[in-house]
């Protein structure tokens, strides 16, 4: 199980938001592609 944290950011402008959710995604990205490498590796 995974701990995750959630937090609720107020009086953001739409400039701001989007960069945070671009961030996010990426940051996702990247932990799927190297979670995909490591799995190759062991079990590939």
């Amino acid at each position: 199980m995974y701990a995750t944290q959630k937090n609720q950011l107020r009086r953001l402008s739409q400039h701001e938001f989007n960069a945070l959710t671009t961030l996010c995604r990426l940051s996702k990205n990247l932990f799927n592609v190297a979670l995909y490498e490591c799995r190759q590796y062991f079990f590939a």
